[in-house]
């Protein structure tokens, strides 16, 4: 009977610029630390963030609870690409429902990686978020 309901919502708005030229994804500073009520809830994380870069560079993004990649066949998962020269800004939507099957806390926080040079998240003062919400079963 109390399915579908929306348990508890969390968020965290990152106003700074985070910068990285890692091939290996790395954590930004977008992260938020919920504790599911019980062990059949479903958490929604929803997270957008501003990429740029500049020149044959691609930015990957992707969902993570605590050290678990959650974008197996590219769900959660933004890939963009840059051209040759340019700088470009992008806006990168993040969205996952996933089922942690816990009631101990746990992070979800947006980590990035690159194919070469540098990227950065969070530039020209465009804040970034990522909003956490259980939904009941």
């Amino acid at each position: 009977a109390g399915g579908g309901k929306i348990l508890q919502v969390i968020e965290d708005i990152a106003d700074g610029e985070f910068e990285t030229s890692s091939s290996s994804f790395v954590a930004t500073n977008l992260s938020v630390n919920i504790t599911p009520s019980a062990t059949s809830s479903k958490i929604l994380i929803m997270a957008a963030c501003n990429g740029d870069s500049k020149g044959n560079r691609y930015i990957h993004a992707t969902l993570h609870r605590d050290s678990t990649e959650l974008s197996a066949g590219n769900e959660g998962m933004q890939i963009v690409y840059t051209q040759d020269g340019e700088r470009t800004y992008y806006g990168i939507p993040l969205l996952k429902l996933d089922s942690p099957n816990t009631t101990s806390q746990v992070t979800y926080s947006v980590k990035v990686r690159t194919n070469t040079g540098t990227i950065r998240i969070g530039q020209n003062n465009m804040r970034n978020s990522i909003v956490v919400m259980e939904v009941g079963a």
